[in-house]
């Protein structure tokens, strides 16, 4: 079974009733193509911050989709601030600082009611690899979306402050869109990118997370915090 996955379930669980109520996107999208220079001028965006997996690229790919590669050099074109925020494992992580060298990657580990933030930018590690294993070692967790404040922090590293103006773009609600609305920005979900490449237990997890959000439907509005 998917370590990574799991380790999302456990986090989650507890929350979930909290969590039905911030699962509704801002946007629909078909896929990362959408997010275009006109769509963020038009919409007033100034930051976006991209799941990885089933977003820019399928289950674990060792480089983006070449259809959604122009994408993203199209927002850096015009101005646009752009970060990854993913679930992954720390082997994955790094690969990920490596594979988009101008973005900020961004986790984040909790001991206790202490939170170390980490980011990969430019080929700089903002914590070190040995200090992440000495926190991982002495019983830090790796907070996983979906997380405002983690969302927050990633748009810091970006030197965005205006949450409002900011959009999360991923393929889950309960990770990618829970994790906009709690901190304020804006979202935006398309269905998941070669779906087919992903574990069975991630695909099982992605339809129950679909009946998790015509459940949330079924409550109603989304309640203000």
């Amino acid at each position: 079974m998917n370590g990574d996955w799991l380790t999302t379930a456990r986090q989650t669980l507890p929350r979930l009733l909290r969590l039905l109520d911030e699962l509704e996107p801002t946007y629909r999208i078909q896929d990362a193509r959408d997010v275009s220079p006109d769509f963020v001028a038009r919409e007033g965006i100034e930051a976006v911050v991209w799941d990885v997996d089933g977003t820019l690229m399928s289950y674990h790919a060792p480089a983006i989709e070449p259809l959604f590669a122009p994408c993203l050099e199209a927002l850096r074109s015009v101005g646009v601030r752009q970060a990854i925020l993913s679930n992954c494992g720390e082997a994955r992580f790094v690969e990920l600082g490596q594979m988009f060298p101008d973005f900020p990657i961004v986790r984040a580990y909790s001991m206790g009611e202490e939170r170390v933030y980490r980011v990969l930018h430019g080929g700089e590690d903002s914590l070190g690899s040995e200090k992440a294993k000495d926190l991982l070692a002495r019983g830090a967790r790796q907070v996983r979306k979906p997380d405002g404040p983690l969302l927050l922090a990633t748009l810091e590293a970006l030197g965005t402050t205006d949450p409002s103006a900011a959009l999360m773009v991923g393929d889950q609600f309960l990770t990618d869109v829970a994790s906009g609305n709690l901190a304020g920005t804006r979202s935006a979900k398309l269905p998941a990118w070669a779906k087919q490449t992903f574990p069975v237990t991630l695909r099982v997890s992605q339809g129950l997370e679909r009946f998790l959000y015509r459940i949330s439907r079924l409550r109603g509005p989304r309640r203000s915090s």
